[in-house]
């Protein structure tokens, strides 16, 4: 099984080379096994430990293939719904990406095999980023780089899960999660990391993700947390 999508490990990005970087949850100094450059990784805040509860989503290990693809398909269509209902815009739909981030972002969907695009996306993401992590600015500067960091890193993870490079999505995904404040952001990477457990065929670690996804990203329950992400 492919645990590169399993909650018990912590997967960043290298400061230098963007490449994966798996490190320990207290962090310290983690060498990156592709460019050598020693990254200084702060302890991981707010870390999610919930206990599941009775009817919380679960997808076992011992699915069947098809249960995984119906599952699948429930978490697309809720992505989607939320993404383009009734064609309102709000912080978390399609229709409100930044208007300059705009063409990079569709672009991701349709050009996801041409290396220009890649690397423009990701050069954004790469300036931004730090920014983020940072914490510096004021609460609407900060509302802005949230908000750029999250449609980048939308479109990132979606070009390096059609190339199947599945351990750099988990990354970008991670690392975005890691630095977004906002609820309703949180709410769709831990959507987007159960859909890519599934993409791997780990069930188990999907099932994982969606119980943070329901329990641990705002601290509520699943259908506050949705209306939290839909207003």
């Amino acid at each position: 099984m492919d645990n590169s999508f399993s909650v018990n490990i912590r997967v960043l990005l290298c400061q230098n080379c963007h490449g994966p970087l798996k490190v320990s949850m207290e962090g310290g100094y983690f060498d990156c096994e592709y460019c050598g450059t020693t990254n200084e990784i702060i302890p991981k805040s707010n870390v999610e430990g919930e206990t599941p509860t009775a009817g919380s989503a679960k997808v076992t290990a011992d699915d069947s293939a098809a249960d995984k693809e119906r599952e699948r398909r429930r978490l697309l269509k809720r992505q989607a719904d939320t993404y383009f209902i009734h064609g309102k815009s709000s912080r978390y739909s399609m229709i409100s990406v930044p208007k300059d981030l705009k063409p990079l972002v569709h672009v991701a969907l349709s050009d996801y095999e041409k290396p220009a695009v890649l690397n423009r996306i990701r050069a954004e993401y790469d300036r931004l980023l730090p920014r983020l992590q940072s914490n510096a600015g004021d609460k609407t500067a900060r509302d802005d780089l949230e908000h750029r960091c999250f449609w980048l890193s939308q479109a990132l993870s979606n070009i390096y899960t059609f190339q199947k490079n599945y351990l750099l999505t988990r990354a970008v995904l991670e690392a975005t999660l890691e630095a977004v404040q906002d609820p309703g952001f949180n709410y769709f990477i831990f959507a987007d990391l159960a859909l890519s457990a599934l993409n791997v065929n780990n069930g188990e670690a999907a099932g994982d993700w969606l119980t943070k996804w329901f329990w641990g990203a705002t601290g509520q329950s699943s259908s506050a947390a949705e209306s939290t992400a839909c207003a």
